[in-house]
C-alpha cells in the first residue's frame, strides 16, 4: 500500500512534488497501489519510487524521470511517456497499451510480460532491456528508429516485416 503522505504530496501538484523531492533526496517515494489516473505530471521526478501496481492510466508523464523505479504491474495505458527516462526501471507486467513511448529511455529495463500492444515506440531506446520478447513487439503501433538489441531486431524483422514499412 502507498504511503498516504506521499500520495497527498503528489496530488498537490508537480511543482510541490518536485520541490519536495529536491529537499528530501534520501526518501524513496512509496506510491504502490495509488490511484493517479489522468495525472498531469510532465517532468515529474519519480526516480527510485515504488509505483508497484499503481494506476496511472491516461496520464501525462512526458519527460518524467522514472529511473530505478518499480513499476511492476503499473497501469500506464493511454499515457504519454514521451522522452521519459525509465532507465533501470522494473516494468515487469506493466500495462503500456496504447502508451506513447516516443524517444523514451528504457535502457537496462526489465520488461518481462509488459504489455506493449498498440504502443508508439518510435525512437525509444531498449538497449540492454531485459526479458523483452519479440512477441511483446508484434502488436505495437510504431517502431521507427527504435534501438533494440540486434538479435531481437532481426527476429522482429522476420516475424513482423510490416512494422518496418513506411
Amino acid at each position: 500500500m502507498a504511503n498516504s503522505d506521499h500520495v497527498k504530496k503528489i496530488k498537490e501538484g508537480l511543482e510541490s512534488w518536485n520541490s519536495w523531492r529536491e529537499t528530501e533526496k534520501e526518501v524513496n517515494p512509496d506510491l504502490g497501489w495509488a490511484s493517479l489516473n489522468g495525472s498531469e505530471l510532465e517532468k515529474v521526478n519519480l526516480e527510485n519510487a515504488n509505483l508497484k501496481l499503481a494506476f496511472l492510466k491516461d496520464s501525462r508523464l512526458k519527460d518524467a524521470n522514472f529511473s530505478g523505479a518499480s513499476l511492476y504491474g503499473t497501469n500506464l495505458q493511454n499515457s504519454d511517456l514521451e522522452n521519459a527516462n525509465l532507465e533501470d526501471a522494473n516494468l515487469e507486467g506493466a500495462h503500456l497499451i496504447n502508451a506513447n513511448l516516443t524517444n523514451a529511455n528504457l535502457k537496462n529495463t526489465n520488461l518481462k510480460l509488459a504489455n506493449l500492444d498498440k504502443a508508439n515506440l518510435d525512437g525509444a531506446n531498449f538497449s540492454n532491456a531485459r526479458k523483452l520478447r519479440v512477441e511483446q513487439l508484434l502488436r505495437v503501433k510504431s517502431i521507427k528508429n527504435t534501438k533494440l538489441d540486434p538479435s531481437l531486431l532481426d527476429e522482429l524483422r522476420n516475424s513482423a516485416p510490416h512494422l518496418f514499412e513506411d
